[in-house]
């Protein structure tokens, strides 16, 4: 199964609620991980330009609480952070799920794919436009 088809299988709702119990994420973020969440339901699945093909969600072996989740080409052992990838490369991954139920695999890709439901395309652009509006000051 892709992340596109995972995400197409589960509520917002309740991956949002994961999201809450497993990361404390603030009700104020809802919108935000809404927005990227819809995106990934949506979006037209492009080939990863770093032939990663997988994205795995473990516990971390040192920390019971915390989880590793990350993209991996299926030729490598090289993993790649989520959020460094754009949606449209990530939607196309294949789910590779160590014991974790659907909605909180999604969880921990949305979490560990964002800043706080912020991809990096949309902070990029936020500090851009910021940066080119100091400068005409």
């Amino acid at each position: 199964m892709k992340i596109k088809q995972l995400c197409q299988e589960v509520k917002f709702n309740d991956v949002f609620y994961a999201l809450q119990y497993m990361y404390k994420v603030q009700e104020e973020d809802k919108l935000n991980y809404l927005r990227v969440f819809r995106k990934i339901r949506n979006a037209k699945v492009i080939e990863s330009q770093n032939n990663f093909t997988t994205v795995h969600v473990e516990v971390n072996s040192d920390y019971k609480n915390i989880y590793d989740c990350y993209g991996m080409s299926t030729n490598s052992k090289h993993k790649q952070i989520l959020r460094y990838s754009n949606i449209e490369e990530w939607a196309n991954f294949y789910v590779v799920n160590h014991n974790f139920t659907h909605i909180k695999f999604m969880a921990h890709i949305l979490y560990e794919a964002t800043r706080k439901g912020f991809t990096n395309e949309e902070i990029d652009k936020q500090l851009i436009k910021q940066f080119r509006g100091n400068k005409n000051d």
